[in-house]
C-alpha cells in the first residue's frame, strides 16, 4: 500500500512566511495613501496619479487587512478584518443611498473609494475571518479568490485600454495601486493557511500537489501574456481583430498543451518517487520482520538447545554439538543485527551509529573518526533515521570491501529541516560513473534511491587514487 500524500512541509513554512511578507506590502500601499494626503507634493501627486489615488479610506482598508494577515493573534486578526469589511460596506451604503457623512473627509469625489473597491474590501475581510476557521477555511478562501478575480477585471480594463466601462461594468474604476495591492492580498489570504482547504493540494507531497504548483500559475499567467501579446500586434497593425483572435487561441492551445506535458512528467516522477519509496518502506518492514523473527524464534530455540546439551554429560559428540549450536547463535544474533539493529527503533539514530562504529572497528580495525550534530532530540521520523543510517552502513562496508584505507569519517548534522550525512576515506578511489551504470553494483544505487525517495540527493565524489566522498542530504520531516 503507497503511503498516503503528506502536506510538504518546507513548501507549507515557505507559503505562511510569505503570507506574512505580502501583509507588509499591504501595510505599506495603505501607509503610501497616508503619506501622499501629508506630504501633498507635485512630485509625489504625478507619481501616484493613475497608479494609486490618493484615498484615505483606501489606504485605512489596506492597513487593516494587512495588520489582520500580519497579526499572530486570532482575535486581533479577526477585529482588523471585520473592521475592514465594515469599512467597504459603508462606502456602498454610502453609494446606494446618496449619504455621504465621509464626503470623504474633506477630499473631493474623485478621491474617494470607488464601488469595486469597497466590495473587495468586503470580500477581503470576509475571506480573513472565514479562513481563520477550520470549518469555513475553504469559503475564506473562495472569497479570497473573488477579492482577486474582481481586480482582474479592472485589470484587464487598464492591460487592453478600455476607455470606459458599461452597465454593471461602469462601477469598475479600480486604479492600479488598489488592482496590485488586492492581488497582494488574495495571494497572502491563500497563503495563510497552506496546509488546509483547497491549499492543502497545492501544498501535498504527492502527485496532485505536484500538477497542482506547475498549472495554478501556468493558466493564470499565460493567457494574460499572451493576450497582451496579441493586442501589441493589432496595435501595430500587424493584422486585424478576429485574425488576433485565432492567433490567440491558436497560441493558448499550443503553450497550454505544453504546460500540461510538462505537469504531466512531474506527475510522473512523483509517482515514480513514491513508488520509489514504498518499496523502502516493505524491505524495511521485511527487514524488521526477519531480525525479530531471527533473535525471538529461532534465537530462543537455539539457547535452549544449547541449555539442554549443557545438562548432557560430555562427550565427543555433544562437545562438538555444543560448539556448532554456539556458532549458530552467534551467526543468527549477526544476521538478525544486520538486517535491522533493534536498537535504531528503540533508542535512535545516534546510539545506532556508535553501535555500528563500535562493530565496524572490531571487525575491520578501521578507525571511525565521528562528529555530529542535532542528533540528540527530538527524534527524527523512522523513514529518515533508517535511511540515514543504512547510507552509513553502506558507505563503511563499500569502505572496507575496496578503498583499502585505515580510517574513515563519518559527519552527521541536523540543521533546521536538513539532515547531512557524509562519509571520507582517503583509499583507492573509484570512478562513480561507471560503477552506477553497472546494474550489479546495488549498494551505490540503493543510496541513491533511499534518498531521493524521501525527497533529498545523493553525491558521490571518486576518484582513482584520491579516495572517496560521499553527501547526502535528506529533509527531517
Amino acid at each position: 500500500m503507497l503511503p498516503a500524500p503528506q502536506p510538504h512541509r518546507q513548501l507549507v513554512t515557505r507559503f505562511a512566511a510569505w503570507s506574512r511578507r505580502l501583509a507588509l506590502v499591504a501595510c505599506a500601499l495603505g501607509a503610501l495613501v497616508f503619506v501622499g494626503w501629508i506630504v501633498d507634493t507635485p512630485a509625489l501627486d504625478r507619481l501616484l496619479h493613475g497608479q494609486f489615488v490618493r484615498q484615505l479610506s483606501t489606504g485605512a482598508g489596506f492597513a487593516l487587512v494587512g495588520l489582520a494577515l500580519w497579526l499572530r493573534s486570532p482575535r486581533l486578526a479577526a477585529l482588523f478584518a471585520l473592521g475592514a469589511a465594515l469599512l467597504g460596506a459603508f462606502i456602498l451604503v454610502e453609494d446606494l443611498t446618496g449619504w455621504e457623512p465621509l464626503l470623504t473627509l474633506g477630499q473631493p469625489r474623485t478621491s474617494r473609494m470607488e464601488p469595486d473597491t469597497a466590495v473587495d474590501f468586503v470580500l477581503a475581510g470576509l475571506a480573513l475571518l472565514l479562513i481563520g476557521s477550520d470549518r469555513w477555511v475553504r469559503v475564506g478562501q473562495t472569497l479570497a479568490g473573488l477579492v482577486a478575480l474582481v481586480a482582474l477585471v479592472a485589470l484587464f480594463g487598464h492591460a487592453y485600454s478600455v476607455k470606459a466601462f458599461f452597465g454593471v461594468t461602469a462601477y469598475t474604476k479600480m486604479s492600479l495601486g488598489a488592482v496590485g495591492g488586492f492581488l497582494v492580498v488574495a495571494v497572502a489570504s491563500w497563503f495563510a493557511r497552506p496546509d488546509a482547504g483547497f491549499m492543502a493540494v497545492v501544498t501535498s507531497d504527492g502527485a496532485a500537489g505536484f500538477a497542482a504548483r506547475r498549472l495554478y500559475p501556468a493558466v493564470i499567467v499565460l493567457p494574460l501574456v499572451l493576450g497582451g501579446l496579441t493586442l501589441a500586434g493589432e496595435e501595430a497593425r500587424l493584422y486585424n481583430g478576429k485574425f488576433g483572435l485565432s492567433v490567440l487561441v491558436l497560441a493558448s492551445i499550443v503553450v497550454l498543451v505544453v504546460v500540461v506535458m510538462l505537469a504531466a512528467g512531474a506527475v510522473d516522477k512523483s509517482d515514480h518517487a513514491r513508488l520509489r519509496l514504498a518499496a523502502v518502506l516493505l524491505e524495511e518492514s521485511e527487514r524488521r520482520h526477519l531480525a525479530r523473527e531471527l533473535h525471538d524464534e529461532i534465537g530462543q530455540s537455539l539457547t535452549a538447545l544449547k541449555v539442554r546439551l549443557e545438562m548432557m554429560p560430555g562427550g565427543p559428540g555433544v562437545d562438538e554439538t555444543r560448539n556448532i549450536v554456539g556458532e549458530l547463535m552467534a551467526r543468527v544474533s549477526s544476521l538478525s543485527l544486520d538486517l535491522r539493529p533493534a536498537m535504531l527503533d528503540d533508542l535512535g539514530l545516534l546510539p545506532a551509529l556508535l553501535w555500528l562504529f563500535d562493530r565496524y572497528r572490531a571487525q575491520t580495525e578501521i578507525v571511525v573518526e565521528f562528529a555530529h550534530e542535532g542528533l540528540e532530540a527530538p527524534r527524527l521520523p523512522r523513514e529518515r533515521e533508517t535511511a540515514a543510517y543504512r547510507i552509513v552502513q553502506e558507505a563503511l562496508s563499500n569502505t572496507a570491501r575496496h578503498s583499502g584505507a585505515e580510517r574513515v569519517q563519518v559527519r552527521v548534522f541536523r540543521r533546521g529541516e536538513r539532515l547531512s550525512v557524509q562519509v571520507e576515506d582517503g583509499g583507492k578511489g573509484f570512478d562513480p560513473d561507471a560503477i552506477l551504470k553497472d546494474p550489479q553494483t546495488g549498494g551505490l544505487l540503493g543510496m541513491r534511491e533511499r534518498a531521493t525517495a524521501l525527497g533529498g540527493h545523493l553525491t558521490i565524489e571518486a576518484a582513482a587514487g584520491k579516495g572517496t566522498r560521499l553527501y547526502a542530504e535528506l529533509p527531517t520531516i
